[in-house]
């Protein structure tokens, strides 16, 4: 579990049997901003139309039973690492220094890929093409 407190709580409680259903049909937009704010070192940086488009996504029929049950398997998303070492193009990392990711299992990722840059842009959090766009796209470049 990574982000704000707010945004681990409302995301934890989604996963609850029946209370989780009743939390994701009240989820509204300042929820959501508060949540999405908890992947950036500057949530003010979250911008509005993103935001926006957030919200209208979230409010597309069956939604939220699909995000639940994505959510319930969030222990089985590091599982993936087990098949980097299959990837064989070369791979550039991207990290905030305020991401949710931990710097050992960055380091980890690394090891794992055979030929991987690793980047971490300061006062930036978990959304960095967003909250530095010009930064991530100078090392994409490069």
């Amino acid at each position: 579990r990574r982000g704000n407190w707010f945004a681990n709580l409302i995301i934890g409680s989604l996963q609850i049997p029946v209370f989780g259903a009743i939390g994701a049909a009240l989820a509204n937009r300042w929820i959501l901003g508060k949540i999405m704010g908890g992947g950036y070192a500057d949530p003010r940086k979250l911008p509005a139309d993103l935001l926006d488009e957030f919200d209208k996504t979230g409010r597309r029929p069956n939604y939220h039973y699909v995000e639940r049950k994505v959510l319930a398997a969030w222990r089985s998303w590091s599982k993936a690492r087990e098949r980097y070492s299959g990837v064989k193009a070369p791979t550039t990392l991207i990290y905030g220094d305020k991401d949710w990711s931990r710097v050992p299992e960055r380091e980890r990722t690394k090891a794992t890929l055979r030929n991987a840059r690793l980047f971490t842009l300061p006062n930036t959090g978990h959304f960095s093409s967003v909250e530095n766009p010009q930064e991530v796209g100078s090392i994409i470049l490069s």
